[in-house]
């Protein structure tokens, strides 16, 4: 990113602008007060939406035992 942000200083315009986004370890902690349709169609929305390129896409997932049977089962469809 410095080597582009240079490139940039030297040669384009002054106003121009580098927006560098680097990678996220991002979690989601599913306990037995979620909503389970909403958390399933959050982690597959994250997932696949951009093939799961984002930073901000899904990493690691958290669920609570009490909630672990059912989770596991909507998101194997």
């Amino acid at each position: 990113a410095k080597l582009i942000e240079k490139q940039l200083a030297e040669t384009a315009a002054p106003d121009a602008m580098l927006i560098a986004e680097t990678g996220g370890l991002n979690a989601m902690i599913v306990d037995s007060t979620a909503l389970p349709e909403q958390a399933v169609r959050d982690i597959l929305a994250s997932a696949f939406q951009s093939a799961g390129q984002r930073c901000s896409a899904l990493r690691v997932l958290y669920v609570q035992k009490d909630v672990e049977k059912k989770m596991l089962e909507m998101l194997k469809g």
